[in-house]
């Protein structure tokens, strides 16, 4: 039975069969329940049932214990003396990392581990003086490998289990947590709004309506010229025809001279509120221009789930994130009738940054680890929802009655009250940096923002260039032409 079900803490009524015998000098008869157990960890015992312990002894006729003492004693030491833990654990970006492995002089496999969960567990072995070996599980399938090892712990061939677990309400009856020491969050990642193309934006500078407006002040004050420029005889002949007043107009409009300034006051005032106009117009449009060459803006990135299901992208489906969210959530995963693309590990991840048709599940710090080992923030294109999915909370998993629960569970309440959890985090990302930096190319230096203008920034003046002299042109070519006819 204390096999199966680790009793520690019971006590064993035993009424003797005997006539009497001697207790520590003290004479007792048949008169006398006597009252057993066992201590698990006393002299090197290591959870090993060896021998069983009088305790105490009740005496029937005086209704009292011989004994001064109390009948549950702690069991369980602060100190393990070296006591062997088997931890069954695989291998889980940031978390366990295998360094290297090696056969022993017993011909037994032995796993070089680090990461933050072994770094964790490292200081529990510390706190509670285990020695630990590691029972490595190499399955490739994430979600199978830890249900193996939640297994292995419940049947015993494993003391606990190691390796970035959730804590799940299908999985603690049958093996039991520990405290969380660490959360993460799983999210949507998708694409994120790239940068919108410089000619979309100039040519959107000023919505259909401003142009319309702007369409009906040219023609009034045409009309407007047109009229005062006739009623004056004095006027030029230069504001009395329609063509040669909108040809005043659009020289003001570029910035070119006139050949002749208008002599009536009237047209001088109207003439004086154009200018002025295309003064302010264009200092506007100057304005937006230059920023737009610098920065046209990015576009607006999804947001919300339900902008994410009707996008029509593809999804990057990660075997093991899809199986929880399956089996945590079997309603929210129905949800999702996106075109799902199998892919593994960081390859969903590669997918959403290299496509604008991708979008993935992800946990938060599985993502950190990417980013802090392949690439630089500022290098990638790939947003998190505002709304995560689940909160997950990390936890260990031992058998269920494990005597070193509470232990484990103290050591764990140290770890996080010294704040060597995030210690550690930030130990592993400056580590995981530095490693990438080194191995890099491209020296990044932070701080320094400045912005050229190139050729492909003036495209679109370019392109004004080029209609202006086609139309200079047609137009010469069309005056040869009207000129020859004539003549």
């Amino acid at each position: 039975m204390r096999k199966y079900f680790n009793i520690l803490d019971t006590v064993v009524l035993i009424y003797p069969v005997y006539m009497s015998t001697s207790i520590n000098s003290l004479h007792v008869s048949n008169e006398t329940i006597e009252l057993y157990t066992w201590f698990p960890f006393s002299s090197n015992n290591c959870g090993r049932f060896k021998q069983i312990e009088l305790i105490n002894i009740w005496s029937l006729s005086s209704n009292k214990f011989l004994y001064n003492t109390t009948i549950y004693p702690n069991k369980i030491p602060e100190n393990f003396r070296n006591c062997q833990i088997r931890v069954a654990t695989a291998e889980v970006p940031m978390q366990v990392k295998l360094l290297n492995r090696y056969v022993d002089n017993n011909n037994k496999t032995v796993y070089d581990l680090t990461g933050l969960e072994i770094l964790s567990l490292s200081y529990i072995q510390d706190v509670l003086n285990l020695s630990v070996i590691y029972l490595l599980n190499e399955e490739n399938d994430n979600f199978q490998s830890h249900f193996e090892m939640i297994f292995d712990v419940a049947l015993g061939n494993a003391d606990v289990a190691v390796s970035f677990f959730p804590l799940h309400s299908s999985v603690i009856n049958i093996v039991e947590p520990t405290i969380s020491y660490e959360s993460d969050y799983i999210r949507w990642y998708v694409p994120c709004g790239r940068s919108v193309s410089r000619m979309d934006k100039i040519i959107n500078i000023f919505t259909l309506s401003v142009w319309s407006a702007m369409l009906v002040i040219a023609t009034s004050v045409l009309i407007a010229l047109y009229c005062l420029g006739n009623s004056d005889y004095k006027e030029s002949r230069s504001y009395q025809t329609y063509i040669s007043i909108l040809y005043n107009l659009i020289s003001v409009v570029f910035g070119v001279s006139l050949r002749h300034l208008p002599r009536s006051s009237k047209v001088r005032i109207i003439f004086s509120l154009w200018l002025w106009y295309c003064f302010i117009v264009s200092t506007i449009f100057q304005v937006f221009f230059t920023s737009i060459l610098i920065d046209p803006g990015n576009q607006k990135p999804i947001t919300s789930l339900n902008e994410l299901l009707k996008s029509k992208l593809k999804y990057a489906y990660s075997d093991g994130w899809g199986k929880y969210i399956n089996a945590t959530s079997p309603e929210y995963d129905s949800k999702i009738n996106l075109d799902r693309i199998p892919c593994e590990n960081f390859d969903c991840i590669e997918l959403v940054i290299n496509s604008t048709n991708f979008l993935t599940i992800y946990g938060s710090s599985t993502l950190q680890y990417f980013i802090s080992t392949f690439g630089h923030d500022s290098d990638l294109y790939i947003c998190a929802m505002p709304e995560n999915i689940f909160r997950i909370d990390i936890v260990m998993y031992l058998r269920k009655g494990s005597p070193f629960l509470t232990s484990f569970n103290s050591a764990i309440y140290q770890l996080l009250e010294y704040g060597f959890v995030i210690k550690y985090q930030n130990d592993m990302k400056y580590l995981l940096r530095n490693k990438k930096n080194s191995n890099r190319s491209k020296i990044i230096e932070a701080g320094i923002k400045y912005f050229v203008f190139g050729i492909k920034h003036l495209i679109f003046s370019f392109y004004i260039l080029l209609i202006g002299h086609v139309l200079s042109g047609v137009i010469f070519i069309t005056e040869l032409l009207h000129h020859y006819i004539l003549h």
